[in-house]
């Protein structure tokens, strides 16, 4: 299981950039939500994911699969790298969106706070 943060997101026409991102594996679950929850914090989203990662030509792909929605993939690496993995595949960015996965979840009208395969 891995654990993420992002930060300082900026949208430019196609694309959305974080200006940090950091990322490390967590091993206990349960460990991890008691830690949490003995800080203070008080879950307020309880969602579940299934994600596939590849990596083509310098960009992650990564496929997302949550509950009552179809999958999707996110792209991540230079806009140049992307633009050109996006055109290998027969897309251009105007099939794209710079959509964080809950705005994604959202557009389909589903409770985005409660997600359970």
């Amino acid at each position: 299981m891995i654990i993420n943060y992002k930060d300082g997101k900026v949208k430019s026409k196609d694309f959305l950039i974080f200006k940090e991102e950091l990322e490390t594996t967590l091993n206990d679950f349960d460990i991890m939500e008691k830690i949490l929850k003995k800080l203070g914090l008080k879950v307020i989203i309880h969602r579940e994911k299934k994600g596939t990662s590849y990596i083509a030509d310098k960009v992650k792909i990564e496929l997302h699969e949550y509950p009552k929605i179809p999958a999707f993939a996110e792209f991540e690496g230079s806009k140049k790298d992307i633009k050109r993995l996006i055109g290998k595949l027969s897309y251009d960015t105007k099939q794209t969106t710079s959509m964080i996965d809950t705005e994604i979840i959202k557009s389909y009208s589903v409770n985005y706070k409660s997600l359970i395969f």
